[in-house]
């Protein structure tokens, strides 16, 4: 499991010309893990894009496999996160 820091503070309207600067901006506050997939089932590591969970602790996290395309990755959190009801 590798953890990425989040220490951006971005509050503005996300810059799609540069997904890791969305990326960043829209996960302030939230820890974002990689992890490896490479012990699933295949079809759970040929279809997993991500997910989002709030622990008991009030910990929120977004967890997304290792070495996955920037590009899919933001989508997946956009979509994560708008269906968990998430705002910045």
């Amino acid at each position: 499991m590798h953890s990425i820091a989040q220490t951006s503070t971005a509050t503005s309207s996300l810059p799609e010309h540069h997904p890791a600067d969305a990326l960043k901006a829209l996960t302030t506050g939230i820890a974002v893990e990689e992890w490896d997939t490479s012990t699933l089932d295949e079809r759970l590591r040929n279809g997993f894009l991500g997910f989002y969970l709030e622990r008991k602790d009030s910990t929120r996290l977004l967890v997304f496999p290792l070495g996955q395309d920037l590009e899919q990755r933001l989508a997946a959190a956009r979509t994560l996160l708008t269906e968990a009801g998430v705002t910045a």
